[in-house]
């Protein structure tokens, strides 16, 4: 497997604390997606096509949910950043 893009990492770890992790934030993601990424500074470029794609398709309510498992995952531990060589995204 290819090692993943820094700018990736920090795309999506932003996409999670600042679109997602906020209840109007996410309210206005479903409403208009891209619209919302431009707003808080993230380029949809920079995220997976598979991984936009994805959370586009979704309603508020489960976008409320993928929030809920990040932010269990952020407080177990689980870090948005890879360490050094890590082929996977965490979060």
């Amino acid at each position: 497997m290819a090692e993943i893009d820094p700018g990736v990492y920090e795309a999506v770890a932003k996409l999670h604390s600042e679109v997602l992790a906020h209840t109007a934030r996410r309210k206005s993601f479903a409403d208009n997606p891209m619209e919302t990424l431009e707003e808080v500074g993230i380029a949809a470029d920079d995220l997976p096509s598979k991984l936009l794609d994805t959370l586009t398709d979704l309603s508020f309510e489960e976008l409320s949910v993928v929030a809920r498992v990040g932010a269990a995952l952020l407080e177990e531990g689980f870090s948005g950043m890879p360490g050094p060589g890590t082929t996977e995204i965490i979060i």
